[in-house]
């Protein structure tokens, strides 16, 4: 359901990176997994802007999304994930998170963290 020590490490690696994490844009393209779903419950923690991307039939589960609903979360379901990069994402993130989508719909291949 979650991957707490994953997003210790990886908010650790933000921390070093940029001056403050909280007005940060950051984006998730693949599936909902439990990771995903542990940057869901950092919007309750930070105050970072979170753009998720998922393959059709492949969100975080809704119990999560509703539990933690808030104007800093924004899901968006495409077939292509990687398209919402191409249409617009792009210009609003500044961090990107990989995500290796085993055994689904997509497949993906970007720099854990990118500066824009």
């Amino acid at each position: 359901k979650s991957h707490p020590c994953q997003i210790l490490a990886d908010v650790m690696t933000l921390e070093e990176k940029f001056a403050d994490i909280n007005k940060l844009n950051l984006c998730w393209v693949g599936d909902g997994n439990n990771v995903c779903n542990s940057w869901i419950h950092l919007t309750k923690h930070y105050n970072f802007n979170l753009a998720i991307s998922c393959p059709e039939g492949c969100l975080p589960h809704e119990r999560i999304l509703k539990q933690f609903s808030n104007d800093k979360l924004r899901i968006f379901s495409n077939p292509n994930p990687l398209s919402d990069i191409v249409t617009g994402l792009n210009r609003q993130c500044e961090v990107w998170m990989e995500i290796s989508c085993p055994g689904s719909h997509c497949s993906l291949s970007i720099p854990r963290i990118r500066s824009i």
